[in-house]
């Protein structure tokens, strides 16, 4: 409850001009009650004390919702039809009574209950926003970006949505225009009602929580009803500024070998190799080889592993060995080929998710960004990796050391580097460097007697 007084209150401008009209005063409280729903105020004042009620504008009383729309009450802007003249039937004091009732519009009541329930929560600021994704800047890179997932289409409106793939303190919803006839196709929406912006919850990881103070609150406000400057004031507009797209690598065949810097060679290790780790150890990437045919010494990728920070979790990806055009997915050790047999099948891990995208191809996704693409044709592997540019420096491996200079990728483990000229005998002779040590160093997992 508010209580307000206004004691011998004059019109303005009081005395600047000699009108009497200007001596006219009035004293009178006004009492403001509401529950969020129904508001109501009331006017107290003395048979006598309502002297004036309109001068430069007329007296209102109403609500107004963040400056862009209001409603007034019945007899607002009416000369005498708020605070009236007279007594009435009492001779002491008038009451008069106005009542509002947000139930009068159901889609400015919900949205205006879920902002008020949003203001109990930590607000997202600047400085809270930054930890959230910055988001690609069209839905190609959005969708390269394995840092990033689909979420939803709408349909009507022709937009795609992308959230970030792992939970973070905030998320990232990256919405992207995909109406052919405008000119921001395919680009990041930054505004209107499907605008990109910071939200609270993961709807993967914390589904109940995301669809009760994310989704609910930016339909009720963005797509219910016109009030979207409420829930972006909850939620701020998220852009692509400073966004910076992975860099690819990739291998393939007998084995050629692309480093992120984009040098390229050809490598033909037989056994088990590091193909990229770093020095941080947020994630390592191995690599398998075996003879291509009997009486030969060209090799091809045979299986991957993958392995996200500390090794807590793995993933391996190698040629079925009684069905050389299907795969074998394990994870920590555990055959899970058996649920990734249609297309579109996932597995979600607290770190990493692992997708069956088409009968050829298996995506791994790692919560530090890292992508790996294996796709298996002809009894081969061929293999893409996708790295965030925050790794630059970071990295060993037969992929390089990823500063964008390919002149110093033949680094071999004990930090020997030759140059990028020279033979294939001596490019072995580096690449068998990182051959693995022992299996305490390799990520595989070993059966049957494998050594």
């Amino acid at each position: 409850m508010l209580l307000i007084e206004w004691s011998a209150a004059r019109p303005y401008p009081q005395g600047v001009f000699s009108d009497p009209f200007f001596d006219l005063h009035n004293t009178f409280q006004a009492v403001l009650t509401t529950d969020g729903t129904e508001t109501h105020v009331i006017y107290i004042y003395k048979c006598g004390d309502i002297m004036w009620d309109t001068y430069h504008s007329t007296s209102v009383v109403g609500y107004n919702i963040r400056g862009f729309f209001f409603e007034n009450s019945l007899g607002s802007g009416t000369p005498g039809g708020l605070l009236r003249f007279g007594c009435g039937d009492n001779a002491d004091f008038t009451n008069i009574l106005y009542s509002f009732s947000s139930d009068n519009n159901p889609a400015e009541a919900a949205c205006l209950e879920a902002y008020r329930n949003d203001q109990d929560l930590r607000e997202i600021g600047t400085f809270e926003a930054s930890f959230a994704h910055t988001c690609p800047c069209s839905i190609n890179q959005a969708w390269f970006d394995r840092r990033f997932r689909f979420l939803q289409f709408h349909r009507a409106e022709r937009v795609a949505c992308y959230i970030n793939r792992f939970p973070s303190t905030y998320q990232s919803m990256c919405c992207y225009d995909f109406n052919f006839f405008r000119n921001s196709f395919r680009a990041l929406i930054t505004q209107g009602p499907f605008s990109s912006h910071v939200f609270r919850f993961h709807p993967q990881f914390s589904r109940s929580n995301y669809l009760t103070f994310d989704e609910r609150f930016h339909s009720l406000c963005c797509i219910v009803s016109q009030n979207c400057e409420l829930f972006r004031e909850r939620r701020p507009i998220k852009t692509c500024t400073g966004y910076r797209p992975p860099i690819r690598s990739w291998f393939w065949g007998d084995p050629h070998i692309t480093t992120l810097d984009e040098g390229s060679y050809t490598f033909n290790g037989l056994g088990e190799y590091v193909l990229l780790r770093t020095n941080s150890e947020d994630f390592e990437v191995q690599a398998r080889t075996k003879l291509a045919a009997p009486n030969t010494t060209a090799t091809v990728f045979s299986a991957i592993a993958v392995s996200d920070s500390n090794r807590s979790s793995t993933v391996e990806v190698r040629i079925d060995e009684m069905d050389p055009n299907e795969f074998v997915v394990l994870y920590n050790g555990s055959d899970m080929s058996a649920n990734l047999t249609s297309v579109n099948d996932t597995l979600e891990f607290t770190t990493v998710t692992v997708t069956r995208e088409t009968t050829e191809l298996i995506s791994i996704a790692l919560s530090s960004g890292v992508g790996v693409n294996v796709t298996l044709r002809l009894a081969i592997l061929s293999v893409t990796l996708n790295v965030p540019q925050s790794y630059m420096g970071n990295t060993t491996g037969l992929l390089g050391n990823f500063d964008q200079d390919n002149t110093n990728d033949f680094t071999s483990r004990n930090g020997t580097m030759i140059s990028s000229n020279s033979t294939d005998a001596n490019i072995f002779m580096f690449g068998q460097t990182w051959q693995l040590l022992s299996n305490e160093e390799s990520l595989f997992t070993y059966l049957n007697g494998q050594i």
